[in-house]
């Protein structure tokens, strides 16, 4: 679950861990908060995020859940990466 991201002429790599770092900040969540919500151990959140260990599906699920988004909110395909963002939201680009 790589995204390839074009910028300048280079190309910007966004693992699962960075994606799902992005959504739980966007959502004003800790990682405590969000193994919480989860019903995730800490670690488990920690590692995923750092470690860039790609979870199961159901995984997925459950962490769309705790999130209130889709699991598409994860396709780290589509994801905008992080300098992209501002305030959990894609930045829009100027005209």
């Amino acid at each position: 679950m790589l995204a390839m991201l074009k910028k300048k002429g280079k190309r910007i790599t966004m693992t699962f861990g960075e994606r799902l770092r992005q959504l739980r900040e966007a959502a004003g969540l800790t990682q405590e908060g969000l193994a919480r919500n989860a019903n995730m151990s800490l670690s488990a959140i920690s590692k995923m995020e750092l470690k860039n260990i790609d979870p199961s599906w159901s995984t997925v699920q459950r962490l769309a859940r705790a999130l209130a988004v889709g699991v598409a909110a994860f396709d780290t395909d589509q994801a905008p990466h992080a300098e992209q963002m501002q305030d959990g939201a894609p930045r829009r680009k100027k005209k």
